[in-house]
């Protein structure tokens, strides 16, 4: 019975002891490789290394099959048949501690999983066909041997410092350049679309980017850990992200290190949260071509001081989703490119609109001058511009025109004519046949009305707190 026992123990005991043995279809000029099909994958010779299951600790390795400078070819031969080398299977090359350079063909599509773990000599990843390996897909940044070498060659004695992705590539995969700290510049082609998760993350040497205009979307941590503190979009990747992103957004994307954005015409959108948190964010440039920011773009952004726009009329169009969708919120200033900061708002002739938010909480603001053309002014278009007390018109007939809401400019309580003359007695010219709702809401300098034979009605709250 108990030699039995002892013998079922040992038994156990033995079969807990694995060897991680495995095998291969063919070594083709020292490479080894299993084959599918017409394609070949790059895989280890057929002694490791031993654990134990009883532990998990690695109790011994052998990693000599690969050593030195290997290149892998784009085919080999195998029993007459021509097989095209398309990936680096799991473990390849784990542990094998003596190589120094690995050459990647542009067939492969694949690099799985601890592929290149623990090849602590590995100084060297060479590629030669940019376009090709920015398709790769690596089963996570650790597949990737840049994380080990941080060093990208074009062959063996040149290394690439200023990255150019060609044109033609669409994608760049997750984790293509992941942790390549000596990469010091990066330019990416209009035909680009879309760049991975972690593409760029870790790259340390990096100290500017501009997104083209066609990338549509930016993978999470893209280009985290990089050393830029301005980033310059192009695109409407930032209109968001409605589920692109997560909460952390541009923080998440490009690093809270970002202290300016500035975006560029053609961007028409900014997302839910797309700003969201960036506590660094100290200036942010916005174009024309915007039209829409959307619920909490830059909550948070604490440090946020200066908002610079690109034109007056076209911001008055902008759609903010709330008080902390509009940077101004957190500024409080309000800046125009060219013309440096506005204390004395001038709307342009032809601007027909002022949405909701769209100075929300300018402190600076003195006085805003209303065109003719004006025929709305939105809920809380000035709300918080807590110094706005003068508003300059060219007509009583124009203003008179105009559609409010109580909040619109309730802060303002004198109301002049483009010469400097304050309106303190109000005439209504003949033909004009009612005063729309909230027109003359806190003017307090109104010291008289009059009003025209054929007048029919005053609005909602027309005259309200003029005493």
């Amino acid at each position: 019975m108990k030699r039995f026992r002892l013998s079922l123990v040992l038994t156990i005991l033995f079969s807990m002891v694995v060897t991680k043995s495995f095998g291969y279809d063919a070594e083709i000029d020292g490479i080894y490789y299993n084959f599918s099909g017409d394609e070949a994958t790059v895989t280890y010779m057929k002694t490791g290394y031993t654990y134990s299951q009883l532990n998990g600790e690695r109790l011994y390795y052998n990693s000599t099959a690969y050593n030195g400078d290997v290149v892998i070819p784009q085919t080999v031969i195998y029993n007459e048949t021509t097989y095209n080398v398309t990936s680096i299977g799991i473990s390849a090359f784990e542990y094998c501690n003596n190589l120094t350079s690995i050459t990647i063909p542009n067939s492969i599509t694949h690099i799985y999983n601890s592929a290149f773990q623990g090849c602590t000599s590995l100084n060297k990843v060479i590629v030669n066909d940019i376009a090709a390996w920015c398709s790769i897909d690596f089963y996570d940044g650790n597949s990737n041997p840049l994380s080990l070498t941080k060093r990208l060659y074009s062959d063996i004695s040149t290394e690439i410092t200023d990255l150019c992705i060609p044109e033609g590539v669409i994608n760049i995969n997750s984790n293509a350049f992941i942790n390549c700290e000596y990469i010091k510049s990066v330019y990416l082609p209009e035909s680009l679309e879309s760049i991975g998760s972690g593409a760029f993350s870790g790259c340390i040497g990096l100290t500017t980017i501009s997104i083209p205009q066609n990338v549509g979307t930016i993978g999470n941590q893209a280009f985290s850990g990089c050393s830029f503190t301005k980033v310059e979009i192009n695109s409407n990747a930032i209109s968001s992200l409605s589920g692109s992103w997560t909460s952390s957004s541009m923080a998440g994307v490009f690093g809270n290190q970002v202290t300016d954005y500035v975006l560029g015409e053609g961007v028409s959108q900014i997302g839910d949260n797309a700003f969201y948190n960036c506590s660094q964010l100290k200036s942010v440039s916005l174009p024309k071509s915007l039209t829409t920011v959307f619920n909490n773009a830059f909550y948070g952004c604490t440090n946020l001081t200066d908002v610079t726009i690109a034109d007056i009329g076209s911001w008055c169009d902008v759609k903010f989703y709330s008080d902390k969708s509009n940077p101004l919120y957190f500024t409080k200033k309000f800046y125009v490119d060219g013309m440096g900061e506005i204390t004395e708002l001038v709307i342009p002739e032809g601007t027909e609109i002022i949405k909701s938010y769209a100075f929300y909480n300018c402190e600076n603001f003195v006085s805003v001058s209303i065109p003719e053309s004006m025929k709305e002014v939105e809920r809380d278009a000035f709300s918080g511009c807590t110094n706005l007390n003068k508003v300059n018109i060219k007509s009583i007939e124009s203003w008179l025109n105009i559609e409010w809401t109580y909040s619109s400019l309730r802060n303002v309580k004198h109301l002049f004519y483009n010469d400097g003359t304050e309106i303190t007695s109000l005439t209504i010219p003949e033909g004009i046949t009612e005063i729309k709702d909230h027109a003359f809401v806190n003017c307090i300098g109104l010291i008289s009305v009059t009003l025209p034979y054929n007048f029919k009605s005053v609005g909602m709250d027309a005259f309200y707190r003029c005493i």
